[in-house]
């Protein structure tokens, strides 16, 4: 780990603030042979404000990257600024199952240096982190929000645009996803605007615009996905089972649904 601000199991609250953070000229070999992080939170608890963090390139270049462990450390990253790195802006994980991290992620904008070809991805949540992600903006992703399955917490008023593959994707039984924005989800290779891997997750009153699919069911039989707004969308909802009852509004919409 290339590391630009490191807080490594501080005994107290770091806090971070009105900070400029640029990786220019890292001199990291790429293709991830390094990972460079602009903040790297490690098991230590604090607050990260009005940061601008850019140009964290190695082929997993990171804006933030918070990892919890032992402490329990809870870490809040809010209205800062978080582009032009090649990975991740926002990355949570630990090496539990269980929660050993706590995360506010709130007020953040947030855009990837996607060329197209790599992965990129904006707010990330890996296993074993209880994280709320609430009124960020991202833009220009592979990935816009994404929550991995043992992730528990919420997903709520983000506003996701341009994500080339899935504007948020979960599959956390344990997080909602709630009154988000996800607006042109559309590429070449389609994309969708809601992707679900679990089988009770709430997925409830997101307003998806413009996408080549809205909600992805992944064929489960999650009967907690209704009251979706879906407009201008090639197909509304895709790889749904037949045994399936959703209620959600659609307009401008190819075709409504499609089976498993």
């Amino acid at each position: 780990m290339a590391y630009q601000v490191w807080i490594n199991n501080a005994s107290g609250r770091v806090n971070l603030s009105k900070l400029t953070i640029d990786g220019t000229g890292n001199g990291a070999g790429g293709l991830c042979s390094e990972y460079v992080a602009g903040v790297f939170y490690q098991n230590s608890s604090g607050t990260a404000s009005q940061i601008a963090t850019r140009n964290q390139k190695a082929g997993c270049g990171f804006g933030f990257y918070v990892e919890g462990g032992s402490a329990n450390p809870s870490v809040t990253i809010e209205n800062s600024s978080i582009h032009d790195y090649d990975f991740a802006g926002i990355y949570t994980e630990t090496n539990s199952t269980t929660s050993e991290l706590t995360a506010t992620i709130t007020g953040n904008d947030v855009s990837c240096a996607f060329t197209g070809i790599d992965f990129c991805g904006g707010i990330l949540l890996q296993g074993g982190t209880t994280d709320t992600v609430t009124g960020n903006f991202v833009s220009s992703t592979f990935d816009g929000i994404g929550a991995a399955p043992s992730v528990t917490g919420s997903i709520s008023h983000n506003t996701v645009m341009n994500a080339s593959e899935r504007g948020i994707g979960t599959g956390a039984d344990a997080v909602s996803v709630t009154s988000n924005k996800i607006i042109n989800a559309i590429s070449n290779n389609g994309s969708i605007g809601i992707f679900l891997y679990t089988a009770v997750g709430t997925i409830q009153s997101n307003s998806i615009t413009n996408a080549n699919a809205g909600i992805g069911f992944n064929c489960s039989l999650n009967p907690n996905v209704h009251s979706n707004t879906i407009s201008d969308a090639g197909i509304g909802l895709v790889n749904v089972p037949s045994t399936v009852t959703t209620s959600n509004s659609y307009s401008n919409v190819g075709t409504i649904r499609s089976g498993c």
